[in-house]
């Protein structure tokens, strides 16, 4: 159910994978949803818009921006070149995802790491706890501390990871698997200040998380919004 008004968010996942979410939409609205079709440019009209895509193009009221920023930022520049220039402002930390199997159990939710310790691990999540899947833990390394951790080999990466899960935990574990992630977590740092200098013309916005709070309930309840904005106009 939905959390209350200011209490924590819950924490939510699927059996089958974040995926399945966005497969479940496309099953209930297959016949409004148009896959492998890149949206290449939106030009603004003097009553909607026109999204242009390589085999059409397509007149709309309303577009809703649901890209990555530096993507909205391309899309915008033909009629909101000001607000496209803010959203590249927007610093992003490169970061190392890795998966570890923990040889013994742990009642943890997760922990994250002072800003001022010596340690390249940012923060862990016991998603093996959260979500009854084991003695899996998804460890995330870098950040805006150690950028250049992420272009490391992957087998440093691997033991930079195991090292410190067992320093800090006392329990030892094995990297499954690492991700890349080059412009990994938003920075929300002073740089999303330039978030004010978003302003978009009637009947466009943007529903994205770097625009409002993250995470899955997050998303939900800003789609909810534009949902609703959307229905009024």
């Amino acid at each position: 159910g939905a959390s209350r008004r200011g209490s924590t968010p819950p924490v939510v996942s699927f059996d089958g994978g974040l995926q399945t979410l966005p497969e479940a939409l496309f099953e209930r609205h297959s016949e409004r949803v148009r896959l492998d079709t890149p949206v290449e440019a939106v030009q603004q009209t003097d009553d909607g818009f026109v999204i242009e895509t390589p085999e059409e193009t397509t007149t709309v009221d309303h577009v809703v921006l649901t890209t990555p920023a530096a993507v909205t930022a391309d899309l915008l520049d033909p009629f909101a070149p000001e607000s496209a220039d803010a959203l590249r402002r927007l610093t992003y930390n490169p970061m190392a995802v890795v998966h570890l199997d923990a040889a013994s159990d742990m009642d943890a939710a997760g922990f994250q790491i002072q800003y001022d310790e010596s340690f390249r691990t940012l923060g862990v999540t016991s998603t093996g706890a959260l979500f009854d899947r084991g003695n899996r833990h998804t460890a995330y390394l870098g950040g805006g501390r150690n950028p250049g951790l992420v272009d490391q080999p992957e087998s440093d990466i691997r033991e930079i990871a195991e090292r410190e899960f067992a320093e800090l935990t006392g329990v030892e574990a094995t990297a499954v698997d690492v991700c890349r992630l080059r412009r990994g977590m938003p920075a929300y740092d002073t740089t999303w200040d330039a978030l004010e200098a978003v302003d978009l013309p009637d009947g466009a916005q943007i529903c994205a998380n770097y625009a409002a709070r993250a995470g899955i309930p997050g998303r939900l309840r800003e789609a909810e919004r534009v949902a609703e904005s959307l229905a009024e106009g």
